[in-house]
């Protein structure tokens, strides 16, 4: 039961992350990839991953990882997602970016290559302190969506596809993301639409969350 959950989990975990937020190991430069390609990363034609790489288990990764990206001023900071499993889901939620899971709580990290070593990014406060200033629209949207359970995009067939989105204002940006629970019985999904204000420093706070879409699935499915 356990291993199924996992590999559900993992493909889930997968599937959040989608092209064209800014997010995906595209445009990164061979310079940034060559320490993750010697360590036993891959490039395959969904993206580079690092299941095999030997700087996980240091790190106590579940075994889906996946090269993402921080957009930042100065260029691109190349990321691996380091799923970890924790014990005390109280605890692991202010040490981590953000937890999800049913039966098993999974908490999200990240990987990245710095001063000739692998380090792990565990929050939105190691993250900021490598891509801040943010200064741009598209830094604050891949910050946001780096830094919540949140996704860039909700397939909707007929309405249109809602995207994320970012837009500066008087106190930093205001970033618009949607969220969906993966975990319960349902039969149908609600994504909401959750609208973050974010400061140049890094700071993110929640301003609305609303039901934006109903998906109505015609059969019923757990998730635990």
């Amino acid at each position: 039961m356990r291993l199924i959950y996992l590999a559900l989990l993992g493909l889930l975990a997968f599937g959040c992350v989608q092209d064209g937020n800014g997010m995906t190991d595209k445009n990164l430069s061979e310079a940034q990839l060559k320490p993750f390609l010697d360590a036993g990363c891959v490039n395959t034609s969904d993206g580079i991953l690092c299941q095999n790489a030997s700087f996980p288990s240091q790190f106590k990764c579940s075994p889906w990882l996946r090269m993402v990206r921080a957009d930042t001023g100065t260029g691109s900071l190349p990321l691996v997602e380091c799923w970890v499993e924790v014990e005390d889901p109280s605890a692991a939620r202010n040490e981590y970016f953000f937890c999800s899971g049913g039966m098993l709580c999974i908490c999200i990290s990240y990987v990245t290559w710095e001063n000739g070593h692998f380090v792990q990014l565990k929050n939105a406060d190691d993250l900021a302190a490598r891509v801040g200033p943010i200064e741009s629209e598209k830094e604050a949207l891949s910050y946001v969506l780096l830094a919540k359970d949140v996704t860039d995009l909700v397939e909707r067939p007929i309405l249109g596809d809602l995207k994320a989105s970012a837009e500066r204002n008087a106190d930093g940006f205001l970033v618009t993301a949607y969220y969906y629970s993966q975990f319960g019985c349902y039969s149908e999904i609600d994504y909401e639409e959750v609208k973050y204000q974010v400061s140049a420093n890094g700071k993110i706070e929640e301003v609305s969350r609303n039901v934006a879409y109903t998906k109505y699935l015609g059969y019923a499915i757990c998730v635990d």
